[in-house]
Parts: structure tokens; C-alpha cells; sequence
């Protein structure tokens, strides 16, 4: 008798023995399915209690594989299908395709050291599976899965493996592993800030390798506040440590200055700045009298129509940028007119101008010297007193606010006086013939 034949003699007896014991013990229901080349497989029911159902896988050597989960024999069976732990035993080498696909629920597997493969689609759709219970040791299991190409987090995950002295597989991050942060306190800087990790293997003494035995992914790790870096086990090791840290805010002092602070409205004039990032940080009016008479444009202000207002500077970015920042106050004073002319009227030079808003007079310069105030509504005046023959006058006229004051910085005009010639007498010569 060949040695399959033996062996398939044996397996029948154990199998007839299993179901007796079943039907003696009072087993409420038995199933019995053999498959794989001449029936040298086969799953059945091996012990039924009150909260659990067993079945087991015997055979000799590998598995052969289930190319779909209807291929089963017994897929339509749903005390077979029920089963809440599934044993392969001793002399099985490998599990094959879908060999437990859907069984909704299963919790436990028994596997041997003889196992030499497992197939990642064994157990799909298990979602009540947890345990392997491995009947040999740590290294003769990862052996089985380096042969299989498994990965427990990505292939089996949720499932830990149990081996006879207690340990568990993968191993687990929390608990037997420490992490620890390269800092824990940061300042804003505009980027992701991501602290370097360190994990350590508290069991073996060794530190672990950053996506090999786990990976890091960051949350809320760009503004200020309170981030965090989330550790995933990978390959040998499960679980995650999540460890937090503080972002601060960026804190800045910044020092503002300008080359005046009394200008003439519709004027800019531009403001400097010395401690910090421009970037950081705008121009903002910390108070007017006038609020609609202010402009703020980038690093320049202007004055619409006289007034006076404050300038400070302000974090772009309040949630991550504190500012602290001096002030500037400004006067605004009358615009210069926007045109002065000078015509001669009557021997005297006639000043002309165009009026302007929020001017409650003008000062009229005559080569550099007062010579004249008039009133807002006046937009003219006749010089009767620069009548110096072949002179080059200078005029100036400047707005004046009598709340706000003025600049010394009017429209300019020049013009050649000369006076008209006056003919006294005219005397005809006698006209004489030639």
C-alpha cells in the first residue's frame, strides 16, 4: 500500500473517531467536507459547546488554494460557515486561497510551526478575527510571514498573534514602547514644524527605525497652538503613541519711524520700520480724527484733507504673530494750491490760484517774506507794492488750517516786472518839404 494511501487510511480514522466522540457527547450537528486531490483534505466540526462552534483543517502538506469563496464545498453551509475558531493542524505546510473568507464569526485560529505559507486572502472578510494562536515562537512565525510576504498591519490588521509563553505579535507600541520628541516647545516660523522622533523598544533595549518598525504623520504642526505627531507601528510592531507639543507665537518688536510727520495732504510719505519681518506685519490708523481723511497703502500713508491721525503696526497674522509696536502721530495740513498765476493788471501783478479743501486762508510770499494774509474765499490778490523796475519776483502762496497749520512749502510763481513807459509830452517837428 502506497504511503498517500496509508496516510489517507489514517485520516479517515481520526475523522470517524472525532465524529463518534461527537455523536456520543451529544453534539447537536456535525459536518464533514473533504476536498484537495483525491479527498486528502478536508474541514469539519470538531467540538460543539453551548457559546462556541471549532472546526478543523486536516491534511497532509499544502493547502490548495479556493480561487473564489464559492468554490468551497461547504460555503453554503452555515453551520460550517459559523464557526467561531478554526484549528489547521500539525501537518498542514500551507493555507490556501480564501480558505476562510466571509466567516463573519470566526475569532480564534490555531496554526503550527510545520506552517510554511499563508495566503493573505485566508481570512478576508473575518471582521470578528483577532487572534492567531501560534503554537511555536516569535521567530518561527515571522519566518512564515517573510515566506508569505505578509505584513500584519497592512495584510492581517487587527489580528495579534499569541504564542504559548504569553507574548504577543506584533508587538505593541504602547505599552512596551517609549517616545519621545526632540523638543517640545516651538516658535511660529511659517512652516510645518516636525520635531524628530525617538521610539525605543523598552522589552529589547533597542531604539526602533522611523518606516521600518513604525511612521509619523503630524496634525495641527503649522500655527500656534497645541500640535501633535501621531506614531504608527509598521512591520514588527502595532498600535500608535500620539505625543503633543507647543507652537508658540512669533513675538516681534517693531520700531517705526518716518522723515516727517506734519505733511500736506494728498501727500505720501513712507514709513520705515526696523525688528522684524515686513512680511509679518501691515500699517494700521490706531486712531483719526478723521477716519475717511487717512489712506494706508503698503509702507505708505497720505492725508486726504487736514487732520490728524496715529500709525501703528500690526501682526498680519494675529493667531501666530504678536507685534508690539511704537506710534507715530501725524499732522495733516492744507495742500499747496494746484496752480498760481501771475498777470499784469493795470502796472501791478495780479496773483491768481485755485482754492483748497480745509485751507481757512493763504500766506502770500514775495521773494521769501509775508506780504499778505487772506481770508478761505479769496482766491486772488493784487500786489500794488513789488513794483520795482526790472525785478525778478518770487511769489509763494501757502494754505494755512488754523486748527492744523500749515507747511512752508506753497505754489511757486515768478515773474520779470517792468514798468509801463508814460509819454509826458509829444512834440510834432514842423513837416518841411524836401
Amino acid at each position: 500500500m502506497s504511503r498517500r494511501n496509508v496516510l489517507r487510511l489514517l485520516l479517515l480514522a481520526a475523522l470517524m473517531s472525532l465524529m463518534f466522540h461527537s455523536a456520543v457527547s451529544g453534539a447537536a450537528a456535525t459536518y464533514y467536507y473533504s476536498f484537495g486531490t483525491n479527498d486528502s483534505f478536508a474541514y469539519c466540526l470538531e467540538r460543539q459547546y453551548a457559546d462556541i462552534n471549532v472546526g478543523g483543517f486536516y491534511g497532509q502538506g499544502p493547502m490548495p488554494d479556493f480561487k473564489t469563496p464559492d468554490a468551497r464545498a461547504w460555503v453554503g453551509d452555515p453551520l460550517a460557515m459559523s464557526a467561531q475558531k478554526v484549528i489547521f493542524h500539525e501537518q498542514l505546510t500551507r493555507i490556501g486561497d480564501n480558505a476562510c473568507t466571509g466567516m463573519t464569526k470566526l475569532r480564534f485560529v490555531t496554526i503550527y510551526p510545520a506552517m510554511q505559507y499563508i495566503s493573505k486572502s485566508a481570512f478576508k472578510n473575518c471582521p470578528l478575527l483577532k487572534t492567531i494562536l501560534f503554537q511555536g515562537n516569535a521567530a518561527e512565525w515571522k519566518a512564515i510571514l517573510g515566506r508569505s510576504g505578509i505584513d500584519m498591519n497592512t495584510d492581517f490588521p487587527g489580528i495579534t498573534v499569541q504564542f504559548p509563553d504569553g507574548t504577543t505579535y506584533p508587538y505593541k507600541l504602547d505599552g512596551r514602547c517609549a517616545a519621545s520628541l526632540s523638543a517640545y516647545t516651538y516658535t511660529f516660523n511659517g512652516s510645518k514644524i516636525c520635531p524628530d522622533v525617538t521610539v525605543t523598544d523598552l522589552t529589547l533595549k533597542k531604539k526602533l527605525t522611523l518606516n521600518t518598525d513604525y511612521t509619523v504623520a503630524y496634525t495641527s504642526n503649522r500655527n500656534a497652538g497645541t500640535a501633535s505627531v501621531t506614531i504608527t507601528g509598521k512591520g514588527d510592531y502595532t498600535g500608535k503613541i500620539t505625543k503633543s507639543f507647543t507652537i508658540k507665537r512669533l513675538e516681534k518688536t517693531i520700531q517705526l519711524s518716518t522723515a516727517r510727520t506734519k505733511i500736506q495732504a494728498g501727500v505720501s510719505v513712507r514709513i520705515s520700520s526696523a525688528g522684524g519681518n515686513e512680511g509679518y506685519y501691515q500699517l494700521k490708523v490706531a486712531s483719526a480724527n478723521y477716519p475717511e481723511y487717512v489712506k494706508v497703502a503698503g509702507r505708505f500713508v497720505k492725508g486726504i484733507r487736514p487732520c490728524t491721525f496715529k500709525i501703528t503696526a500690526v501682526a498680519k497674522d494675529a493667531k501666530n504673530i504678536s507685534i508690539k509696536s511704537n506710534t507715530l502721530t501725524f499732522k495733516v495740513v492744507p495742500a499747496a494750491p494746484a496752480k498760481l498765476t501771475l498777470t499784469l493788471n493795470n502796472g501791478y501783478t495780479q496773483l491768481n490760484w485755485t482754492k483748497v479743501s480745509g485751507a481757512n486762508g493763504y500766506y502770500i510770499y514775495r521773494d521769501g517774506k509775508k506780504i499778505k494774509t487772506v481770508g478761505y474765499a479769496t482766491s486772488k490778490y493784487l500786489d500794488k507794492s513789488g513794483t520795482k523796475n526790472g525785478h525778478y519776483y518770487k511769489y509763494e502762496v501757502i494754505a494755512y488750517s488754523k486748527t492744523y497749520g500749515y507747511l512752508k512749502s506753497g505754489t511757486v510763481a515768478k515773474t520779470y516786472y517792468l514798468k509801463r513807459v508814460k509819454l509826458k509830452r509829444v512834440s510834432v517837428k514842423k513837416n518841411v518839404g524836401i
